[in-house]
């Protein structure tokens, strides 16, 4: 504390120089840290007085002389104090301070004493805001001065001649980097006093709006250097000349043209930097007017246009730097939650889609802000989505296009992007609907619409292939957490540090329920896209049939007919084939990515929600794609449990039920009924499953017609391998599974009993020499007994044929058998002999039959 006391004496020794009261600020500066200690509050007794006397007592500099170089070196001090709890009782008399400077010193020192006003704010007023309202008022008076010189400061640097560019030694109110740095402390001073910031602020905004449209200067119409500048930099040059021949050295070349060249050079740095100050000035200024119409809700209805305006123009001649760019961002931003949503960017969504505008060609720029430039474009499109026209929505789409293709982009940008581009076939149909769109607009929102389908088809294809690896590494991950967890609950365990360890999900985990939100939205919307393109498909039939029709008319000399309004239900038209493709593209990837729904435990849901998206397809498309995709559908389903979901869903659904049931009835009884040898497999299991399925279309309108020629197949495919496989109990259950469903039918299936008619004698003699065989173990016996019984015939057909007599063995032996069986033959008693009494035959019950039954 010595050195502190004999440096302070040295400053406020009135007889020294200032070179030497300079020379001692810098020595404390330079030793500054080592008072930041337990000493701290010792050194401000002995030290902040006598910088405060000494900037309060000497006066403001506006050329770089001895002087400023000292107050500049007592700021700097200052600035560097910890604006802690110690120098809390000297807080309001650096505040008031700072505001002295701000009012009457030049650019260089101001910029210091408003980042010290700042500071000062932040770190203890925040705390402690009452008693500090003078400050505040102190301090937007400053500023409203500020605003209010600007036209005469920017007058004066850009438009009048010569030129008078701002530099550190012009005077705080005529600085345009002091218009740079005052948004940011006046922000936060409304934030401490919000209730008199609704008083003093709204006088504020129309200079700031000045400010902020206030449209940059063309620097190549912009004069030459100033003959001050030139004189200037004459003297300048003598002054080095002068100091080289004094050290013995060669003067050096005198005012030529390299020097005027040089000279030239630097009034243009110094120009492009004022420039540069405005424009930074212009970004932070329109910031804090966006965010105070968010939190003051203060009325700008007569600015929107001109700040959205000013914020493209700002956007495309604001420097490229990432700081100014992420600024520009949140004031858009901020401009879209103002009363207006956004409505202002209608009349610029042009200039919004075209490169460049928003972000610029900047690799850093772009690598670093993309996810907000994104998100801001999602934001903005969203809310002026409703005025696009079919040009607009061409260009939204490729952007979106780009977008979701975009690997760099976190997934929740993917996810937004998807939601857009769903909102964006919201637009497409409203567009094709309207009344005063022709066939060349129509067709071409029926093609962007399938170019949407075509971008969730692409997602699809790049999750599909990114999935496998996440997946792997997001369940070690759960894994290792999971037996971390289990460790601490261990009683047994003492290792307390443990708990250090207790993780939330993983970063793996994470990145898996952000990528199942891409594939949900995904998902969800595909269902919207498809059923678009489908009506429109139907409503260019409805038109070109319309225009057929008025073409005939026409060349009979008759009256054309008037344009057909679209009926609610139109005929169904195919898809071309392009969009079949990509239908098939869709289901073949959906189900690829779907894997992760073994992770995220949804998977059932997903899947119904998967299936329910080719439910609006034609039933000729929708076969044409399910008929080349069943071997991915089914290895799904193998892997997969809750995949099943899917066929149970398509199998139920009354648009494409009997479509999917006969694909799935063709391809399980041509493909799949070898997997059955060995019933013990999950793939037997699988396909025992997918038949009882199958078997549900007996019961739909239409349906018995569609499964016949492939029951009839089945049955004998069966009865052949049940008498050639070693193990034939698979396919005799499923045959089970078939007459059940048979009987069980609501209404009598004719036609089914007719066909199979010619395979009733074949079927009985085989099931009954398999019966009588010796292989017949007693698994096997109750399930033939139960085959026999449940035969689906009509009773005529089996008096016809001479069955009855063959059937009652089997009979008898289902009443001596389990309760199940007794309750079966008890059943099939009872409906043979109600047919005996109605039948319109005079049969009588066989005399064998009766001695049967008796014994």
């Amino acid at each position: 504390m010595e050195e502190l006391s004999r440096l302070v004496q040295r400053l406020t020794d009135t007889s020294c120089d200032i070179e030497t009261r300079r020379k001692a600020v810098e020595g404390i500066r330079d030793s500054q840290e080592l008072w930041h200690t337990k000493e701290y509050g010792k050194f401000l007794e002995q030290f902040l007085d006598p910088v405060i006397t000494q900037l309060t007592n000497t006066q403001p500099q506006f050329q770089d002389t001895e002087l400023h170089k000292l107050r500049s070196s007592l700021l700097e001090v200052l600035s560097k104090l910890p604006p802690n709890e110690v120098l809390r009782p000297y807080a309001r008399k650096v505040l008031q301070l700072c505001l002295q400077l701000l009012n009457s010193d030049n650019q260089a020192n101001g910029v210091v004493a408003m980042r010290l006003l700042l500071d000062i704010a932040k770190g203890l007023v925040r705390t402690s805001a009452q008693g500090y309202e003078q400050v505040f008022s102190d301090a937007v008076d400053f500023i409203t001065r500020l605003y209010s010189h600007f036209p005469e400061t920017y007058s004066q640097a850009f438009i009048t001649s010569p030129a008078n560019l701002p530099n550190d030694f012009s005077h705080t109110f005529r600085s345009l980097k002091m218009v740079a740095e005052a948004p940011l402390p006046l922000m936060f001073l409304i934030q401490l006093f919000p209730a008199l910031a609704k008083a003093r602020v709204p006088a504020m905004v129309p200079s700031m709006i000045a400010a902020v449209c206030q449209r940059g200067p063309d620097i190549s119409a912009l004069p030459g250097p100033p003959p001050a500048f030139w004189e200037h930099e004459r003297l300048r040059l003598e002054r080095e000349q002068m100091e080289r021949r004094e050290k013995g050295l060669a003067a050096g070349p005198g005012a030529d043209s390299r020097w005027h060249e040089q000279v030239q050079d630097k009034w243009r740095e110094a120009l492009l930097g004022a420039i540069q100050d405005l424009k930074i000035g212009q970004v932070r200024t329109l910031n804090f007017l966006n965010m105070m119409v968010r939190n003051l809700q203060l009325g700008l209805q007569p600015y929107p246009d001109q700040l959205c305006s000013t914020l493209l123009y700002l956007f495309r001649s604001a420097p490229d730097t990432i700081a100014i760019r992420r600024e520009l961002l949140a004031a858009t931003r901020y401009l879209l939650a103002s009363p207006q949503k956004g409505a202002c960017f209608v009349n610029n969504i042009d200039e919004i889609l075209r490169p460049g505008t928003l972000l610029n060609h900047s690799m850093a720029s772009m690598d670093t802000l993309k996810p907000l430039l994104v998100m801001t474009m999602c934001e903005v499109l969203h809310h002026v989505r409703k005025s696009f026209n079919l040009d607009q929505l061409s260009k939204v789409v490729n952007y979106m296009a780009i977008c979701v293709a975009d690997r760099s982009l976190p997934y929740h940008c993917q996810s937004t992007c998807v939601r857009l581009s769903l909102n964006m076939v919201e637009c497409l149909y409203s567009a094709f609907k309207r009344p005063e769109s022709d066939m060349a607009a129509r067709k071409q929102a029926q093609s962007l619409l399938s170019k949407v389908a075509g971008i969730f088809v692409s997602k699809l294809q790049a999750l599909a292939q990114s999935i496998p690896t996440m997946l792997t590494d997001a369940m070690a991950d759960q894994a290792a957490r999971l037996k971390v967890q289990a460790k601490m609950l261990d009683p047994e365990d003492t290792d307390t540090s443990m708990v250090l360890y207790l993780q939330a999900p993983g970063e793996r985990e994470k990145e898996m329920n952000d990528c199942k939100l891409v594939l949900q939205n995904v998902v969800y919307g595909a269902k919207t896209v498809l059923f678009s393109i489908g009506y429109c498909l139907r409503c260019f039939h409805v038109m070109r049939q319309w225009e057929a029709q008025r073409a005939a008319a026409r060349a009979a000399g008759q009256q054309e007919p008037q344009a057909p309004a679209v009926p609610s239900q139109i005929p169904g038209v195919g898809m071309p084939d392009a969009d079949v493709r990509t239908c098939a593209t869709l289901l073949s990837a959906g189900l690829a990515c779907l894997k992760l729904s073994s992770f995220t435990g949804e998977g059932k849901e997903l899947y119904e929600q998967f299936a329910e998206v080719f439910t609006v397809m034609e039933p000729r498309d929708f076969t044409d794609i399910f008929t080349t995709q069943m071997d991915t559908l089914f290895d799904t389903m193998a892997a997969d449990a809750d995949a099943l979901a899917i066929a149970a869903h398509l199998v139920q659904n009354a648009q494409v039920g009997r479509s999917f049931n006969a694909v799935l009835a063709k391809y399980l009884t041509e493909n799949k009924l070898h997997l059955l040898a060995d019933h013990k497999t999950k793939d037997a299991l699988l396909v025992q499953k997918l038949f009882r399925l199958v078997f549900l279309g007996l019961t739909m309108e239409e349906g018995e017609m569609q499964l016949v020629p492939f029951i009839l197949q089945l049955v004998r495919k069966c009865l052949e391998a049940a008498t050639t496989q070693p193990d034939p109990i698979a396919y005799l259950q499923l045959l089970r599974i078939l007459f059940k469903h048979c009987h069980v039918a609501r209404e009598p299936l004719a036609h089914l009993h007719n066909e199979l008619a010619i395979l009733l004698k074949g079927a009985l003699d085989t099931l009954l020499a398999m019966l009588n065989g010796p292989n017949c173990g007693q698994v096997l016996k109750p399930l033939l007994v139960e085959l026999v019984l449940l035969l689906p015939a009509a009773l005529r057909v089996l008096v016809e044929l001479t069955l009855l007599p063959s059937m009652v063995k089997p009979l008898v032996m289902a009443l001596q058998g389990s309760e199940e069986l007794v309750s079966s033959g008890l059943r099939t008693f009872e409906v043979r002999t109600a047919g005996f009494s109605l039948c319109s035959m005079s049969v009588r019950t066989p005399r064998y039959c009766q001695c049967k039954l008796l014994d």
